[in-house]
């Protein structure tokens, strides 16, 4: 509507600088003619050229050159005016599809705009927070700055940031501020990315070395240690000839030894990467538990019933986890000859299942006797805000069952 009205108000320029001049042009000449035909007195013929010359001649000729001035910076502004909107155009629409969550801030700290992400992220619509201070989501976060700013700047650093529901969730933020003259033009750009899956995955590698070294420690040291001593006893013992039990003695070091090896391949097996940034967490979900199933004999099958619901980005190192160390405890101490995983979506009540189920031995779950694995499993669904839980008795195999929230869910309204 404003480019309407300004190519309009143009046009009449363009046409007023050529019919004001030739206009006024005429008034005069008319009115010296009246004057000098109809009074008694009549002026000299100088004072009539010099009257023509002044009105007729220079008047037309300055208002030309002001409209043509008017023009040429009405023209300027119109320009500015579509790149300025074609910019913003722009802008908005690289905001809406990032899939980072972008928000701007005034000079004040009131949040003036907010996409789709940051509503996907935090659980808010705009409604909730445009116009409100920023530190309704960021209450701890004093590296934002806000105010008048004289030179721009840019800024990276990361914070904590409320949900709707109110968890802390960590964060990485691009603070871009800018000098703004006006009232409703934002000071401050903000483009937020949740870290919370690379801390995730930090996490994982640290349990994946705790783990590897507990088991290097409590298992495979001690099985060297028994092994060593068996064999200084069959020593003993081929020089009082007993050789009967020299032989039972080797059987045993021979079985311990497969199982030091087979503990060993299952450890390096564990220091495995699986990257799924670029093939997808389902496909090498899959991948994992194929070469899992070939590396031990088990027979493991991975049920997808998510009903295409994709596992958000931040769930995905908790159920790798989750299952590779079930799987690693189901083939150490259980026995089992099959496992099913399955992987189902609650639309009811918005949660992600995962039941990983064995026919193995099956053991008598309590307090007294949970790893430090399953704490730390437990810890992370914790965090998520879902429920662990595991059902095992003897001889009758074991089911983990895990409920998380597929999203972060936002406050009720009203």
């Amino acid at each position: 509507m404003e480019t309407e009205s300004s190519s309009t108000l143009l046009n009449r320029i363009a046409r007023y600088r050529w019919q004001l001049p030739s206009l006024i042009l005429i008034l005069v000449l008319v009115h010296q003619i009246i004057e000098h035909t109809t009074l008694i007195e009549l002026p000299r013929w100088q004072h009539f050229l010099t009257q023509v010359l002044f009105y007729g001649i220079i008047g037309p000729v300055t208002v030309r050159f002001l409209l043509v001035w008017i023009h040429k910076r009405l023209a300027e502004k119109e320009q500015l005016e579509r790149q300025v909107w074609a910019r913003n155009q722009q802008i908005a629409s690289l905001t809406t599809a990032s899939p980072y969550a972008i928000l701007s801030l005034d000079h004040r700290g009131l949040i003036m705009t907010w996409n789709h992400s940051a509503e996907h992220l935090f659980g808010y619509s705009a409604e909730d927070v445009i116009a409100h201070p920023f530190e309704k989501i960021f209450p701890r976060a004093p590296q934002i700055t806000k105010g008048r700013r004289q030179t721009p700047k840019f800024r990276n650093f990361e914070t904590q940031a409320l949900t709707s529901k109110g968890h802390l969730i960590q964060v990485n933020i691009t603070q871009s501020t800018q000098k703004a003259d006006f009232e409703d033009v934002p000071e401050s750009l903000l483009i937020i990315r949740d870290v919370t899956f690379r801390n995730e995955r930090a996490a994982t590698l640290v349990e994946e070395r705790d783990s590897i070294s507990r088991e290097l420690h409590e298992d495979l040291t001690q099985i060297l240690f028994f092994l060593a001593l068996k064999t200084d006893l069959a020593s003993d013992k081929l020089l009082l000839d007993d050789t009967e039990r020299v032989r039972n003695d080797l059987r045993e070091i021979s079985q311990q030894t497969r199982d030091a090896i087979q503990d060993i391949r299952r450890l390096v097996f564990g220091l495995k990467t699986f990257e799924w940034s670029n093939r997808g967490f389902l496909q090498t979900l899959n991948q994992f538990v194929d070469e899992y199933a070939q590396q031990t004999k088990l027979h493991i099958r991975l049920r997808d019933e998510l009903e295409h619901v994709i596992i958000p980005s931040r769930l995905e190192p908790t159920i790798f986890r989750i299952i590779q160390e079930s799987l690693f405890n189901i083939e150490k101490h259980s026995a089992a000859r099959t496992v099913l995983i399955t992987l189902a979506y609650d639309g009811a009540q918005e949660l992600l299942n995962l039941l990983i189920i064995d026919d193995g031995n099956g053991f008598k779950y309590g307090e007294q006797n949970r790893g430090v694995g399953l704490e730390q499993m437990e810890k992370r669904v914790i965090f998520h805000g879902g429920r662990f839980s595991i059902d095992s008795k003897l001889g009758e195999g074991t089911r983990v069952h895990v409920e998380i929230p597929l999203k972060l869910p936002g406050k009720s309204k009203g």
